[in-house]
């Protein structure tokens, strides 16, 4: 077994670590010159053509669109790629030769990620620094044409950071995070699925933001890093819970304990994104249930054409209703969380009604967040984070949800932390396996019932046709 597994790894060598800006430029390059090759020599050939047919559809009849007009959009939409090219070039020319240095080399898992980064923008006072340290999932599916790649954020804590002036009009980020257990070390053969960890470097205001994948192993001791940063840096951000925008949260604190209101709209994004997949897929389920309609009262019905379109119909439909409620639900529940005495109560308004449930916080063993949303990839993806309760029974309860952007959910979380008392023990006799729902076998049997109904339609469908054509002839 290695004991140093990331020594001899060409991207993380000497401590010193780079970010290919190479990549998106090329790709963004590749892609511009495609179009500009392929729109140059057909608005040579076809143009006077073009010209011709968009003056009969303008002037003479509106209704005898040529769909060879749209060739003329080739063109337009090089033109677009312009600018953002020229805005990768220039990035690419100003900070392709950063990079940043670890101490402690590598990270440590249960111990600290610190490091420094000289970036060639000038120093200003009161700077604005945003360093994540992200720990991210890759997933692998599919093969050939079909491979697909997704990477999950399993983890992600935004770093103390401070910026110093560094000479020659640069600009010397350090920045520190510490660490938690228990969370996976970087994986160096990086095939198929596998973890790697990710320090994402942005000065907001400005247009240098990277991300530069870094070493971090859980060797067995925690280690510490050697830089020294002011505390309370104004410079990193960080928020308290009156930072919080209403939007997200309302805080209010009592003489007996609390009140956090998290509106509807919170995630309002994410709940766009469901109901509007959900209702293109309900379109593409209209449709298909016309042309099922339409099979069923034709003259010469293909029976197993409309079985084909029927199950088609039936599939979108089950997708997309559930999507719908789904979006909905995410964009207009409303949950308040209260902390009265020695009770945490937890009170969701959806659809209308209220599902309440309260708990005593003597049984509360834990509070953590967790990710469950995300948009982008990895270290630039935008996160939505739940905060869970774990009881000392191990139940694990969501007491507040849709939290968009790790501050506001670290900022919670810590409010929460410093108002609800731990208990550290387990109860004395620990939670069983969860137990298997009583719809559960039910539903397996359904689906296999479903299954078996479905192939003796198939069969029967083929057997109809086969009968009608043969007594047609």
């Amino acid at each position: 077994m290695n004991d140093y597994p990331w020594v001899g790894v060409d991207r993380w060598r000497n401590g010193e670590i780079s970010t290919s800006l190479a990549g998106p430029l090329l790709v963004m390059l590749g892609f511009s010159v495609l179009l500009l090759v392929v729109s140059v020599p057909v608005m040579l050939s076809e143009w006077s053509t073009l010209v011709r047919q968009y003056r009969a559809w303008t002037v003479m009849d509106p209704s005898s669109f040529d769909p060879q007009l749209l060739l003329v959009v080739l063109p337009l939409i090089w033109l677009l790629t312009l600018k953002p090219l020229y805005r990768y070039w220039r990035r690419w020319q100003r900070f392709r030769g950063v990079s940043v240095t670890l101490d402690p080399y590598p990270g440590s898992v249960g111990g600290q990620v610190g490091g420094y980064v000289s970036v060639p923008l000038p120093w200003q006072a009161d700077m604005p620094v945003d360093v994540r340290l992200n720990c991210a999932r890759v997933s692998i599916s599919g093969r050939g044409k079909n491979r697909s790649r997704f990477d999950k954020v399993h983890w992600r804590k935004r770093a103390r950071a401070h910026a110093t002036p560094s000479g020659r009009g640069e600009t010397r980020i350090q920045f520190l995070v510490d660490v938690e257990d228990g969370l996976p070390s970087s994986d160096v053969e990086q095939k198929g699925s596998y973890t790697y960890w990710a320090i994402r470097v942005r000065l907001p205001g400005s247009d240098f933001d990277q991300s530069f994948e870094i070493p971090v192993f859980d060797t067995g001791v925690a280690r510490d890093s050697g830089l020294r940063l002011p505390s309370g840096d104004a410079g990193s951000g960080f928020r308290s819970v009156r930072d919080i925008p209403g939007t997200v949260a309302d805080v209010r604190e009592n003489g007996r304990g609390f009140v956090i209101d998290l509106p509807p709209g919170r995630n309002g994004g994410l709940g766009t994104i469901l109901t509007s997949v959900g209702f293109l897929l309900g379109m593409v389920a209209g449709f298909m249930w016309f042309q099922a309609s339409q099979e069923l009262t034709a003259e010469h019905r293909s029976y197993f054409a409309l079985l084909v379109t029927t199950v088609i119909a039936t599939g979108f439909s089950l997708f997309s209703v559930p999507l719908i409620l789904g979006g909905l639900f995410v964009r207009t529940n409303r949950l308040t969380l209260t902390l009265e005495d020695d009770r945490l109560m937890i009170d969701r308004k959806a659809f209308g009604r209220h599902f309440k449930r309260s708990i005593g916080t003597a049984d509360v063993h834990r509070l953590y967040k967790k990710v469950t949303a995300q948009s982008g990839q990895g270290a630039m993806a935008n996160v939505h984070y739940a905060i869970k309760l774990e009881t000392r029974a191990g139940r694990k309860i969501s007491i507040a949800d849709g939290i968009p952007g790790q501050e506001n959910a670290d900022a919670l979380l810590d409010f929460l932390l410093d108002r609800i008392e731990l208990q550290p023990e387990k109860a004395d006799s620990p939670a069983s396996a969860m137990p298997v729902p009583g719809w559960l076998p039910y539903a397996l049997l359904v689906g296999k019932a479903l299954s078996i109904l479905l192939v003796i339609a198939t069969l029967a469908a083929f057997v109809a046709d086969f009968v009608f054509v043969t007594a047609v002839k």
